[in-house]
């Protein structure tokens, strides 16, 4: 057999799958060719060309393990720890009968001291929730402390006959804030 001789093919493209048909022609190098699409007018899907990665990580027996950038956190808050109440002392009883008015220091101190009881130190002394809340949000860019100076001298202001230490003494030992009250004795002592 000669080597030479051009052998011609009678091979034709595969037939068109039963749910496929034919749309057009295409030219190609070696003449044309049928293009094909779905019965429901759709072309071939393309094949998607990004790539996915999955890492799968196995954690055992840890706590606060963190991935990606949200953090929560859970806080179990069910009960607050309370201390047994303190018993007023004689000291401090004197000082909620007495009729000083309000001194800067003494605002001052409150003012360092307090802690989150303060919004009832308010609520005793006859603020209302609207009242309290509208002088946080006015002072609050500068801490709770000068939220509490500035209601301090609200209540100096528009109260001045309530505006006495003993009373203060008194919404302090009730809210809780026990350690005031006791930085007052140390630094303000009964006359």
């Amino acid at each position: 057999m000669d080597m030479d001789t051009n052998i011609e093919t009678d091979a034709s493209p595969n037939a068109p799958i039963p749910d496929e048909k034919i749309i057009g022609e295409k030219e190609s190098n070696g003449g044309r060719q049928p293009l094909y699409s779905s019965k429901k007018g759709h072309s071939k899907p393309k094949r998607n060309s990004c790539n996915t990665t999955q890492n799968i990580v196995n954690v055992h027996n840890c706590n606060g393990v963190h991935f990606g950038t949200s953090v929560t956190v859970e806080a179990k808050t069910d009960k607050k720890v309370r201390q047994k109440p303190k018993v007023m002392t004689e000291l401090v009883s004197k000082l909620t009968q007495n009729e000083d008015t309000l001194t800067l220091e003494i605002r001052l101190l409150v003012k360092k001291y307090v802690g989150e009881n303060w919004k009832d130190v308010f609520r005793i002394l006859g603020y209302s929730e609207g009242e309290i809340t509208q002088v946080e949000l006015q002072h609050n860019v500068y801490g709770i402390g000068e939220v509490v100076y500035q209601l301090l001298i609200d209540w100096s202001q528009n109260k001045p006959k309530e505006a006495k230490l003993g009373k203060l003494v008194s919404a302090l030992w009730n809210a809780g804030e026990v350690d005031v009250v006791e930085k007052i004795l140390k630094n303000f002592p009964l006359k």
